[in-house]
């Protein structure tokens, strides 16, 4: 139901708004944003592939600022500008569906990619629904938290949900401990590649 909500709710948006990668750390960005009030991180996708949102005009600022410190950015092919001040009309509606759901603990660890860590009993809530919908997506901190002290390398960051390629063509070790060593795998691009990525 809250699968469902979402997706009609965000396609009941006009399309606006843009998104961008930028390839810093987080502070940086976060610092840089200040001055657009409009904008927003949406993603965290690996320590220095930050993804922005918001509004396009805003953006383009924001990227030509970075662009003049040598930092790289890449624009995103998107509909709507997720997990920005552009999707605050639809929060209040998001958090009154989620308070009709009856929720549970999890019967087996489920790492958030809202937190990047493991999820609390009592943590899930409507209110909960609603800042999944607006603030940023902790993809590295979520493929991080069960494997340890796990590093997310740029080149394998989940870009290509939002922009239909990766910045690097490789995936490799994530990072290596005594015990054992993380692997990332693209698996988009049909189901051969899936089922290769799985039984890699």
């Amino acid at each position: 139901r809250l699968v469902a909500a979402r997706g009609r709710l965000m396609h009941q948006l006009p399309p606006s708004g843009a998104m961008a990668a930028v390839f810093t750390d987080e502070q940086a960005v976060v610092r840089r944003i200040a001055a657009f009030p409009r904008l927003s991180i949406a993603a965290v996708n690996a320590p220095t592939t930050i993804i922005v949102s918001g509004d396009a005009g805003d953006l383009d600022r924001l990227r030509q600022q970075f662009t003049e410190d040598g930092i790289e950015t890449r624009p995103l092919r998107i509909s709507n500008a997720f997990h920005s001040p552009l999707v605050d009309p639809i929060l209040d509606e998001m958090e009154r569906i989620a308070t009709t759901v009856q929720y549970r603990a999890p019967e087996v660890p489920l790492i958030s990619n809202l937190t990047g860590r493991e999820l609390r009993a009592g943590e899930m809530d409507a209110a909960y629904w609603r800042r999944h919908l607006r603030e940023p997506v902790r993809f590295s901190g979520a493929m991080s938290a069960p494997f340890g002290q796990v590093t997310v390398p740029p080149s394998t960051a989940n870009l290509r949900k939002y922009s239909g390629s990766f910045k690097g063509s490789k995936t490799g070790p994530c990072s290596q401990s005594r015990k054992s060593m993380v692997f990332v795998v693209p698996s988009l691009n049909g189901h051969a590649r899936f089922y290769s990525a799985s039984g890699r």
